[in-house]
């Protein structure tokens, strides 16, 4: 099987800290295209800053579809002060990785939203 490293997770303390909204570092260069027009999801924090959905998990909610994306927030349990939003992009957005460091959280559902850096 052929294969690349596509990126390096680093879990933190062994055993990992796998509770949701737990700040992970993943060493990646990335760029993460969203066309124009299409539905986005979001995490803010209490401190304004946004994490995008990059990924929906099927693991802990077989059922979860791309149509149920809208309504997550109602079945988060996000921290204090955080929001769940979706939104449409009003033309195409690149979400970067510009230190080759991304800070990637999970929520609930163990679905993947990557903090967007300030350019």
């Amino acid at each position: 099987i052929q294969m690349f490293l596509a990126a390096t997770v680093d879990l933190g303390p062994i055993p990992p800290n796998t509770a949701p909204y737990s700040e992970h570092r993943v060493a990646r260069d990335t760029v993460f295209e969203y066309a124009k027009g299409v539905e986005v999801y979001e995490l803010v924090a209490n401190d304004g800053r946004v994490f995008m959905m990059q990924s929906y998990s099927q693991q802990k909610n077989a059922g979860l579809s791309e149509a149920d994306l809208p309504a997550l927030a109602s079945k988060l349990t996000v921290p204090a002060g955080w929001t769940y939003r979706h939104r449409t992009t009003d033309g195409v957005l690149r979400v970067l990785t510009p230190t080759q460091q991304a800070t990637v959280i999970q929520d609930d559902f163990m679905n993947t939203y990557q903090l967007i850096e300030p350019s």
